[in-house]
């Protein structure tokens, strides 16, 4: 029966895998779904679950013996993994059957081979990591095998497939699930920093003076290789301390740390001062970014591990990037060490399920709370002074490290779930009903002035309409001379009056008025203004009217004007004819006569009428001139002249 139901399901891969889509495609319900039904009903087994496990898992075995290189069986691998994946999608096997196959396939490559595998996992991530949980079935296999493999893999080589492994991990499983959680806050003891010895360092001696051949490195003088001898096992010594805080919850081995740290950071700024010296930094914009410019990048460098030779010690301690890593460490185990500090810890209290796994238990002294403080402060300038651009570096450190404080918060309080679910589409629909209907128009109100009785009056009340208020004379400024008929009313009436009250009332109104119109003639009549006293507006009425009087003629075109000059004209040559007729006639002109002609000639307003008559006096003259004889005529003469 076994023998039946392989062969049944090698006939069904060779089938599928004979039409497979170029370059691995993967295989969907739609593409092999029909297949898998035919193949299900010929072999009418009882449970499919187990079958397919058993021959999924032969027949990969089978095409893996076959080849020496696996490159030439993943089509094969590729078409039984879509199989045992689509029929976990129509419900006749579970997950776990694609994710077991992997992890027997994994476990039985190369590295190189493990890469080529994962491709698989990667190219059909979607589909293998619907609601997978890390705590039971398929996500349970694929977070043992993964595992499993980065144990296998070299941080220090394999760090792309490292890397890969980490980020599928990371996209397959929730943010909060608590297989990548440590919610016991364990510490990485095991990351232990071997360090060399005195007897290892004697035999060393011993090896390098049987070597006479192999000339000598000079390392400095003999005081200074002291120095760094005594100082190797402090310095290294802090590496045990990084990697386990607690380990200096006692009071006597924070004691010891305090000395070593003290001593690893004078050192420290004695080599960065005097590396600042040999630059030539001054301290200035200018130098730091000079000095930061001529520095190698940092960008490509990576050390998963110290090399800890004691002969590489001095030129470690020269180098910008170490003395930079130790900092960075010692500052992460201060700020450790502040947030067990007694203000620190009041703000758990507000924590809604604490995780006391994690909780402190250690409280400093204030004395050992005070030295952290300068310890960090210490080390931060360090790194402030180093090179290149160690402003920078410190303020992004930083800021990584504040980030950094929140998930701690968020480890302490049992990680609780933060994602928020997806919102219903029912939810959705109601919200996009109403946004529309509260978006629509607005039915008008019945009452348009908002109450019934105000709308009434509005549409009835006399002198309340629109045509009412749309008059001119209610948008229009009023002539100064339509108040003086208000103020002359007002005048006579509180002359009238008997009353005090009465009395104030008319005058408080009349002056209003006076006012009003005081403020309206000062845009157009301001040229009548001298004649108005202490502000009276009926002055400036009167001075209106007489100029309105003395304008009168030029209203009517000049025509009475005219008649007064003709009427003076003609008196003025009545006049001249007759002196003239009594000269020309001999009779006795009298010297009272002629006066009288000249004397109503003078009065003449007008210079154009005198100049009328001009000739006249001329011939009069000429006249008087013909009889000089006569001492009548003579004296008339005089008096023309």
């Amino acid at each position: 029966m076994a023998l039946r139901y392989q062969q049944a399901f090698d006939s069904l891969v060779i089938s599928i895998a004979g039409r497979a889509q170029p370059e691995r495609q993967p295989l969907t319900v739609a593409d092999i779904g029909s297949d898998i039904d035919a193949w299900k009903e010929a072999i009418a087994a009882k449970d499919n679950r187990a079958v397919i496990s058993t021959v999924a898992s032969f027949a990969i075995y089978s095409a893996v013996a076959q080849v020496d290189n696996i490159d030439a069986a993943l089509g094969a691998i590729y078409t039984i993994l879509d199989i045992t994946l689509v029929c976990s999608e129509k419900d006749l096997c579970g997950r776990d059957t694609a994710f077991g196959l992997i992890e027997e396939l994994v476990d039985s490559q190369t590295i190189e081979g493990c890469s080529k595998i994962f491709d698989y996992l990667e190219s059909r991530k979607e589909r293998l990591a619907k609601d997978l949980t890390g705590n039971r079935g398929a996500g349970m296999i694929l977070l043992r095998f993964s595992n499993e493999l980065l144990r296998r893999l070299s941080k220090a080589e394999d760090t792309v497939f490292c890397g890969r492994v980490t980020i599928f991990l990371a996209r397959v499983f929730p943010l909060v699930d608590r297989s990548g959680v440590n919610l016991r806050g364990d510490y990485n003891v095991g990351n232990v920093t071997l360090i060399d010895n005195d007897n290892e360092r004697e035999a060393a001696m011993n090896i390098d003076d049987a070597k006479p051949d192999v000339p000598a490195v000079e390392d400095g003088s003999e005081e200074e290789r002291k120095v760094l001898d005594e100082f190797y096992p402090i310095f290294w010594s802090l590496q045990e301390r990084f990697s386990n805080p607690p380990s200096l919850y006692k009071s006597e081995d924070l004691a010891a740390f305090e000395v070593s740290l003290g001593r690893t950071l004078a050192k420290l700024r004695e080599i960065e001062d005097a590396q600042r010296k040999l630059r030539g930094d001054t301290g200035t914009k200018s130098d730091r970014k000079d000095s930061g410019s001529s520095e190698r990048s940092e960008g490509g460098m990576f050390n998963p591990k110290f090399l800890s030779s004691r002969k590489l010690l001095k030129l470690e301690l020269e180098d910008s990037s170490f003395r930079r890593h130790i900092l960075v460490q010692t500052l992460i185990l201060l700020d450790h060490f502040l947030s067990l500090s007694p203000e620190a810890k009041a703000k758990l209290t507000a924590l809604k399920t604490p995780n006391k796994s994690v909780l402190p238990t250690f409280t400093p002294s204030e004395e050992e709370l005070a030295w952290m403080k300068d310890m960090r402060k210490e080390a931060a300038d360090i790194i402030k002074r180093s090179s290149p651009n160690g402003e920078g570096f410190l303020a992004d450190l930083e800021g990584i490290m504040d980030r950094d404080k929140n998930w701690l918060n968020w480890k302490l309080d049992s990680c609780y779930a933060f994602g928020e679910s997806p919102i219903p589409s029912e939810t959705i629909a109601d919200a996009s009903t109403k946004l529309k209907k509260s978006t629509e128009g607005l039915r008008p109100y019945m009452h348009s002035l908002g109450t019934p009785t105000l709308t009434k009056l509005w549409k009835t009340g006399s002198g309340f309409t629109l045509e009412d208020l749309s008059q001119p004379k209610r948008h229009t400024v009023p002539e100064a001379e339509s108040f003086i008929k208000g103020i002359e009313m007002d005048k006579f009436e509180s002359e009238m009056a008997t009353q005090d009250e009465e009395k104030m009332q008319l005058l408080e109104a009349k002056a209003s008025k006076n006012w009003r119109a005081l403020r309206i003639a000062a845009k157009t009549k301001l040229q009548y203004f001298d004649k108005i006293g202490e502000g009276n507006v009926e002055m400036i009425e009167e001075a209106i009217k007489k100029q309105a009087e003395l304008d009168e003629p030029a209203k009517d075109g000049g025509a009475g004007e005219e008649a007064k000059k003709k009427v003076e004209d003609e008196k003025a040559d009545t006049a001249m004819l007759e002196v003239k007729a009594e000269v020309i006639a001999g009779e006795n002109t009298s010297t009272e006569s002629a006066t009288s002609v000249v004397q109503s000639l003078s009065e003449k307003p007008d210079a154009q009428a005198m100049g009328g008559v001009e000739s006249d006096v001329h011939g009069v003259k000429r006249s008087l001139d013909e009889n000089q004889d006569d001492e009548t005529h003579k004296k008339a003469k005089m008096e023309i002249d």
